[in-house]
């Protein structure tokens, strides 16, 4: 049952509001929700505007974090790649001075690769490494792809031994491959292979 609500005569001249709003018994004035429309120590609901504003300040929050959240979520895991891939590097470019050629497999390289990688490619995390063309002076490379995204969407780091540079490389067509080396650096340069395009890191 719903009570008349009397306004304590803070002011000269009190006044009264019969409002459907159910008075606080025994509750700390601190602690109660006193919404526009319902004085004194009295419990009333949000209304369907003010719900509606608090989801579209949430979604908007949501739209705007939740985009950057991924980019860096994404960027640290390329850095992780190119860790690996600077490391297995190193270790080919030892072996080429002690015997004239690079390894064609992980198992003659003085490293200790997490998993069980078998012969010039392995999986390690999140990613694909393989060991291509060493015997090529033009094209042997070092990759680790980024094995999260479907085929096509992913993205590579990858270590061109006759540029002696390192690269992020994606497929021309994968936006979202090629925003994530963007982030690296701005302008891309021509890949060795076709259909992707190569940004040094």
């Amino acid at each position: 049952m719903y009570q008349k609500v009397v306004i304590p005569d803070m002011n000269p001249g009190s006044r009264s509001f019969n409002k459907s709003c159910k008075p606080h018994d025994m509750l700390d004035s601190r602690f109660t929700v006193r919404p526009f429309g319902c004085p004194g120590m009295t419990e009333c609901g949000f209304t369907l505007i003010e719900l509606l504003v608090v989801v579209l300040i949430i979604g908007i929050l949501s739209s705007v974090a939740l985009p950057q959240y991924t980019k860096a979520v994404e960027k640290s895991r390329a850095m992780q790649g190119m860790v690996l891939v600077n490391s297995l590097v190193t270790a080919q470019k030892v072996y080429y001075m002690a015997n004239g050629t690079y390894a064609a497999g992980f198992d003659e390289l003085d490293i200790d690769l997490p998993g069980n990688p078998v012969g010039d490619s392995a999986v390690i995390k999140d990613f694909d490494i393989r060991m291509d063309e060493m015997n090529n002076s033009s094209l042997a490379h070092i990759q680790a792809m980024y094995n999260r995204r479907e085929w096509g969407k992913n993205w590579y780091i990858v270590f061109y031994f006759n540029r002696d540079k390192v690269y992020c490389m994606a497929h021309a067509a994968s936006e979202a491959g090629n925003q994530l080396c963007r982030s690296f650096s701005p302008l891309s340069e021509n890949c060795p292979e076709s259909g992707f395009l190569c940004y040094p890191v």
